[in-house]
């Protein structure tokens, strides 16, 4: 038996069979078929390119969250204090790496870190509403040149993205869910050769190649 149908307007329905149906071969049924169905929603979920990525300051300047069952996005993004980029993106590294060793490296939730301790400035706090039905995907496509400071082609900030489920989906995948990163918008390319006696070091713009004195 195939059944089709736009199953969207409701999640649950009733299947009857009466066991006075013959199939092609004459083989009838024992009894009949009377049981409700109940179709579940997908869980809902974010997913970003990487927990710390690097961008070039002179490509496309884009960077895409995709999400599922998700109402709705907050999306924050603190610009990290040049001093303290080093420290901070070390001490987000560490977190990570803790949380790995206390659940054996297995793939579990991440716990966020808290956005205050990140020490910086915050430039971008806005909540990006979703209209995609249910059980379907969504880009949102963050455009930093209208999200970022102006004149500020090259930067390092802390993007913290934080998620509604839909209405629909069930309790146990509803609450918060997050997403964070760290991201670095430069022109500068690096290359190296290391040697037993010396290392190479060449530092180059990407957006046109030539060295960087």
């Amino acid at each position: 038996i195939d059944i089709t149908g736009d199953f969207n307007k409701s999640d649950s329905y009733r299947v009857k069979i009466n066991r006075s149906i013959e199939a092609q071969n004459g083989l009838k049924l024992v009894g009949s078929y009377d049981e409700k169905v109940q179709f579940e929603h997908l869980q809902n979920s974010m997913a970003i390119p990487s927990y710390s990525t690097a961008q070039l300051s002179k490509g496309q300047r884009k960077y895409p969250i995709e999400t599922v069952n998700m109402k709705e996005l907050r999306v924050r993004v603190k610009a990290l204090d040049l001093s303290q980029a080093v420290r901070a993106k070390h001490g987000f590294n560490q977190f990570l790496k803790n949380q790995a060793q206390e659940n054996g490296n297995r793939r579990v939730k991440r716990t966020p870190i808290p956005y205050s301790l990140i020490t910086g400035k915050t430039v971008h706090d806005a909540v990006y509403r979703l209209d995609n039905k249910i059980d379907t995907s969504k880009t949102l496509v963050l455009d930093w040149d209208k999200i970022l400071p102006e004149n500020r082609d090259n930067m390092i900030f802390f993007l913290d993205v934080e998620g509604t489920a839909k209405d629909k989906v069930s309790d146990k995948s509803r609450g918060l869910h997050h997403v964070q990163t760290f991201i670095q918008l430069t022109d500068i390319g690096l290359s190296w050769k290391i040697s037993e006696q010396e290392t190479l070091l060449y530092c180059y713009s990407c957006e046109t190649g030539k060295p960087l004195s």
